[in-house]
């Protein structure tokens, strides 16, 4: 069962040492298990693959990964998010150094700024939103997106 953000805290209030932790379940696909502080083969593997799959295509493995962690984990909507942005920056950075040599500074530069004060505005705007809104959302950012 997924756990809403101030469940999660609470957790991790009343149990320091948990740290959001709770034990994996060991079947290899089983939906909805906990995250862990353990690297597990599955997480490694889809890493691997979105990885490849958002270098190849120039896409950002954002949505992959978001999905990932919402189908294989119990984090809270909030946590996925955080999560997932957190995994895909160095792919991403990977990615764009790698492109360095073609890629157009100033206009790089003019994307970048205007998209690091969207992000910190939107991160604002995400924490201040419930769980149900929240995922609300981020469905209709992949239709819509998805075209």
């Amino acid at each position: 069962m997924r756990r809403t953000l101030t469940e999660h805290h609470e957790q991790k209030r009343q149990d320091p040492m948990a740290s959001s932790v709770s034990p994996r379940s060991t079947k290899f696909l089983s939906t909805s298990r906990s995250a862990s502080a353990v690297p597990q083969p599955l997480d490694i593997a889809f890493g691997c693959l979105s990885g490849a799959i958002s270098a190849i295509m120039g896409v950002g493995g954002l949505p992959l990964t978001m999905s990932y962690l919402t189908v294989y984990t119990d984090l809270p909507h909030h946590l996925v998010q955080g999560t997932a942005v957190l995994t895909v920056a160095p792919s991403a950075i990977t990615s764009a150094l790698s492109r360095w040599h073609v890629v157009p500074k100033m206009t790089a530069a003019a994307v970048t700024v205007g998209a690091m004060g969207g992000g910190a505005a939107g991160a604002s705007v995400a924490l201040q939103l419930s769980e149900e809104r929240l995922r609300q959302l981020y469905m209709l950012s992949l239709v819509v997106m998805g075209g």
